[in-house]
């Protein structure tokens, strides 16, 4: 068994490193006052080259790399959640999509676009009525002629105000259950779409939010996900990217939590009271033992996921597990971070106030913790099969 990253890893992730320092954590906390979304850096990650990772050469990309795509996810999310976000998000959601599922056609027409030119694909699945439950949508696709018209409203969006196109979700078939949902790309200035509310969030405040409001719009037949092999297969298509998404938003709250821990430990080094440091005191260097034993295991769970992904192998338990365990203890170590900091900790002139907000909302997204344990739940206990009515 290797722990080791391979070479190519160890340079990406000392490039990715070298990029959060000298970009992202300098205007983390403008963006967080602001709202501001990171134009200007998102550009330069893809002029160095850091949206092509875990992507087909064929297609502009490096190569597929799961490993190296968490690297650069811990890394940017050290400087800045908002950061690592925008990366695992807009790097890897909707061109990851493209490229699994899409046409021959729809691949060379979008993925390059979003890793050449940093161009935005959102992803528009959730509705007021469908979170964890995705069957719960209500837009609706019909066909008419060679074109589909789409209406409803899809709320939560990432990036929903400032993207190019959006990858729409939609029932064509409501008695299909699982297999009466259809993907749409549809440009974001096409007639009948607009921009609702922006939300205003608790964290993670340099990465819009919003809702998005379909009516009448028009998409060309060409443009359903897959082409006609992918119709009614939008909801597996889901369910397939999910996994991976997962390990990412595990990684993001690695990254955020060990750089709230390294604030910490230097902290408590450099803090006196009583005339010696503050974790030269039992309690207080036990805490920072435990924060530290957390983040491994967080990272052992985070990286075994990304590497049974690259692998080929089997990783759906894997990934809820590392969302669940570096998530959770991620935001734990986080408070402490801050506890340990004290009154300085809860200023907002400081970074740990604003690393406390933004970890949160890594516990809810791509599956609340409560779904990963049901995810979880599934793989270990044997459901028994299905009843079928005998025929008469």
């Amino acid at each position: 068994m290797d722990f080791n990253l391979t070479k190519e890893q160890e340079l990406l992730r000392k490039m990715a490193a070298q990029f959060a320092a000298q970009y992202c954590e300098p205007e983390a906390a403008e963006l967080d006052e602001t709202h501001e979304f990171l134009h200007d850096t998102w550009k330069k990650m893809a002029e160095v080259g850091l949206l092509r990772v875990n992507h087909g050469e064929q297609y502009g990309g490096t190569g597929h790399d799961a490993i190296g795509e968490m690297i650069v996810i811990e890394e940017l999310s050290k400087a800045s959640l908002t950061h690592g976000a925008t990366y695992a998000l807009l790097a890897n959601g909707f061109p990851t999509f493209i490229e699994k599922f899409g046409t021959e056609e729809q691949k060379m027409e979008f993925i390059p676009q979003v890793l050449n030119d940093g161009v935005i694909g959102s992803f528009c699945l959730t509705e007021p009525d469908a979170g964890s439950d995705a069957t719960g949508i209500h837009t609706t696709s019909v066909r008419d002629g060679d074109d589909y018209i789409l209406n409803g409203t899809k709320c939560f969006i990432t990036a929903g105000n400032i993207a190019k196109y959006h990858l729409v979700v939609a029932i064509a078939d409501t008695k299909a259950g699982e297999r009466g949902f259809n993907g749409f790309i549809v440009d974001a200035d096409a007639p009948g779409v607009s921009v609702g509310k922006i939300e205003n969030k608790m964290g993670l405040r340099g990465l819009p939010t919003t809702e998005l409001i379909f009516e009448d719009v028009r998409v060309p037949a060409s443009r359903m996900l897959g082409g006609p092999a992918g119709c009614g297969k939008m909801m597996k298509f889901a369910l397939g990217t999910l996994d991976a998404a997962r390990i990412g938003t595990g990684a993001q709250a690695l990254g955020v939590a060990t750089a709230a821990f390294q604030r910490a430990l230097t902290y408590s080094g450099e803090r006196k009271q009583f005339g010696k440091p503050i974790n030269a005191n039992q309690g207080l260097a036990w805490e920072l033992a435990e924060m530290a034993t957390k983040l491994d295991m967080s990272r052992l769970l985070v990286y075994r996921a990304a590497w049974m992904e690259q692998q080929g192998l089997p990783f759906s338990k894997e990934a809820s597990m590392a969302k669940l365990y570096a998530t959770k203890f991620g935001r734990k170590v986080v408070n402490s971070a801050l506890q340990i900091h004290g009154g300085y900790g809860y200023m907002h002139d400081y970074p740990l106030e604003r690393m406390y907000r933004d970890i949160k909302i890594t516990e809810i997204y791509e599956g609340s913790s409560e779904i990963q344990k049901v995810v979880i739940a599934n793989h270990l206990i044997p459901r028994p099969p299905k009843k079928t009515e005998k025929k008469k």
